[in-house]
């Protein structure tokens, strides 16, 4: 919970024949909440930036 403030969230998609996606969540940290009890973690996003990974590789 100190660094919530540095959290970002990535997701990678792959699906068949297709290129893999990457997802990449901004974290807004005053809305990072841990539940003890439960052993949760709870992030929300602030935005979101998707793209395709191999586009921004240089051959």
């Amino acid at each position: 919970m100190e660094l919530r403030q540095e959290l970002n969230v990535f997701r990678f998609v792959q699906r068949k024949d297709q290129p893999l996606v990457k997802h990449w969540y901004y974290v807004q940290g005053d809305r990072v909440q841990y539940d003890g009890e439960r052993h949760t973690l709870t992030i929300y996003a602030e935005s979101e930036i998707r793209y395709i990974p191999e586009d921004y590789f240089a051959d």
